[in-house]
C-alpha cells in the first residue's frame, strides 16, 4: 500500500518522462541490491526484523478506517475508499492530474447531489409516496464517457430500483429527462417524448412525471447503481450460469411492471414476423463482439472466441434438434464469419453494425451513436434482445443484453447455456 502511494505521488509530482525514468532506475536499483544470494538473505533478515513495525503500521491504518466507518458511516467510508482507489488507478493509468481531479469532482457530485433524498413539489397525492428513478450519474455526457453505457445494463439497474421502491410501498417512475441529455438520447423528442426511458418503455406505474412533480411526497433515487437482495448484483457475479438462472427466477416479478410502448412493441412484432419461420425451433445465440474489457472496464465477462462459438453452435443444433440459429451481435465481420459456416440456417436482424471489433472511443466518429442514429441503434438492439428472449433455447456469453433477454424469457427456454470464459 505504501509503495502504491509513493508511485501515485511520483505520478502527480513529475511529468510522465521523468516519472518513468525514476521508476526504471528504482527497479534496476532493486535488482542490483538483491542480485547476489547473500544480498537476498540480507534483505529477508531485514524484512523479518521490520515485520513488527510493518504490522503496527497496517494495524494503525486499519484502526483509522474503523474509526471513520463508525463515526462517518458506511456510505462515507465506502465512497471515500472508492474515490481513493479510483484516483490511484487513474494516475497509474497515465491520466493527467487535472483530469483525475475532475473525475473526483464528478464522483463527489454523484454521492452528494446524486444522493437519495425526500422532496415535495406540491400538494397532489398526499396519501402516496413516489420514487423517482434517476439515471446513473455517469450516463450524463462528459469527457469520461468514451464508451456508451449500455442501455440494457441501465434497464437492469432500474429493476433493482423498482424492487427497492415496492419493498417500501413507494410508486416507481423513471425520469431520464431532467438530468441533461443522456448518451442514449437524441437532441429532439422521440415518440413524442424527451424522456429517454419512454423512447422504448412505458412507465412502471400509471402516473406521469408531470403529475409526480406536482405531488407532496417524492423520494429521488441515488444516481449511483444499487444492489438489492431481490436479484443478483448489477455487476456480473460468477458463475454466469447460476446468475442467469437466478435472474430468470427472481427478476420477472418486477419486470412484469415494465411494458414496451406501442411503437416499440409493433416494431419488434414486425421484425419477428419477417425473420422467424413459423413453428421453427430456433437456437438463440448472442456474442458481444466488441470487447469492452480491453478498454479498462473491470468485471465484464470475457466473450467466447469465434472458433469455439461455431463449434458449440453446431453441437447444440444437433443435440437440441434446432432448425435455425438467431444470432445477436454488433459486428458485421463476426456475422459474416458465422454465416459462412451456417448458411441459410442463420437468422439476423438487418441493422447498422460495427465493421470490426473495435469500438470508436473518445472523439472518434462512432457511426452507431452519431446524432440522429442513437435511437435507431438502441431500438434495433432492444429488438435483438427481445427476439433472443423468444427463441426456443439460448446459448450465449454473458452480457447486459443477454441478462435482460433471460429475464424477458421468464424461464421459458427449453435449454439455457451460458458460456463462461471468466471476467476482465
Amino acid at each position: 500500500m505504501l509503495g502504491k502511494m509513493c508511485l501515485t505521488l511520483l505520478r502527480v509530482l513529475f511529468p510522465n518522462r521523468i516519472y518513468k525514468a525514476i521508476v526504471t532506475r528504482c527497479r534496476m536499483s532493486k535488482y542490483i541490491l538483491s542480485d547476489e544470494p547473500n544480498l537476498k538473505i540480507f534483505w529477508k533478515i531485514i524484512s523479518i526484523i521490520l515485520f513488527p513495525v510493518r504490522v503496527l503500521i497496517l494495524l494503525l491504518v486499519a484502526l483509522l478506517k474503523v474509526v471513520i466507518l463508525w463515526f462517518a458511516g458506511p456510505n462515507f467510508f465506502g465512497n471515500t475508499r472508492w474515490a481513493f482507489n479510483m484516483f490511484v488507478k487513474d494516475i497509474e493509468s497515465g491520466m493527467s492530474l487535472s483530469l483525475a481531479l475532475k473525475r473526483q469532482k464528478l464522483f463527489i457530485q454523484m454521492v452528494t447531489k446524486g444522493r437519495e433524498r425526500k422532496v415535495s413539489y406540491g400538494e397532489k397525492n398526499p396519501d402516496k409516496t413516489f420514487f423517482v428513478i434517476r439515471p446513473y450519474y455517469y450516463l450524463e455526457l462528459n469527457e469520461f464517457n468514451v464508451l456508451h453505457a449500455q442501455l440494457l445494463f441501465n434497464y437492469y439497474r432500474n429493476l433493482h430500483f423498482i424492487a427497492y421502491a415496492l419493498d417500501r410501498g413507494w410508486i416507481p417512475v423513471v425520469d431520464w429527462e431532467h438530468y441533461g441529455r443522456l448518451q442514449h438520447m437524441e437532441e429532439y423528442p422521440i415518440n413524442k417524448t424527451k424522456n429517454g426511458w419512454e423512447y422504448f418503455w412505458n412507465q412502471p406505474s400509471d402516473f406521469t412525471l408531470e403529475e409526480v412533480y406536482q405531488s407532496k411526497n417524492v423520494v429521488l433515487s441515488v444516481q449511483n447503481t444499487i444492489d438489492t437482495e431481490f436479484m443478483p448484483p448489477c455487476q456480473y457475479p460468477r458463475p454466469y450460469q447460476n446468475t442467469a438462472e437466478e435472474c430468470a427466477k427472481k427478476c420477472p416479478k418486477y419486470d412484469q411492471l415494465i411494458t414496451f410502448n406501442e411503437i416499440t412493441a409493433q416494431y419488434i412484432a414486425q421484425i419477428k414476423k419477417q425473420l422467424f419461420p413459423e413453428s421453427a425451433r430456433i437456437l438463440g445465440v448472442s456474442l458481444r463482439a466488441t470487447d469492452y474489457g480491453k478498454g479498462g472496464l473491470e468485471n465484464h465477462p470475457v466473450q467466447v472466441g469465434i472458433g469455439d462459438l461455431i463449434s458449440a453452435i453446431k453441437r447444440r443444433i444437433r443435440q437440441w434438434n434446432m432448425d435455425y440459429v438467431f444470432f445477436a451481435c454488433e459486428s458485421d465481420n463476426v456475422i459474416e464469419t458465422i454465416r459462412q459456416k451456417l448458411g441459410d440456417k442463420l437468422l439476423v436482424i438487418q441493422r447498422q453494425r460495427y465493421k470490426d471489433r473495435n469500438v470508436p472511443q473518445g472523439d472518434a466518429y462512432n457511426p452507431l451513436y452519431a446524432d440522429g442514429k442513437r435511437y435507431q441503434t438502441n431500438l434495433d438492439y432492444v429488438t435483438e434482445m427481445a427476439l433472443l428472449s423468444q427463441c426456443t433455447a439460448l446459448m450465449a456469453s454473458m452480457s447486459g443484453g443477454v441478462r435482460v433477454a433471460i429475464i424477458w424469457n421468464a424461464m421459458r427456454y427449453e435449454k439455457m447455456e451460458l458460456i463462461d470464459n471468466g471476467a476482465w
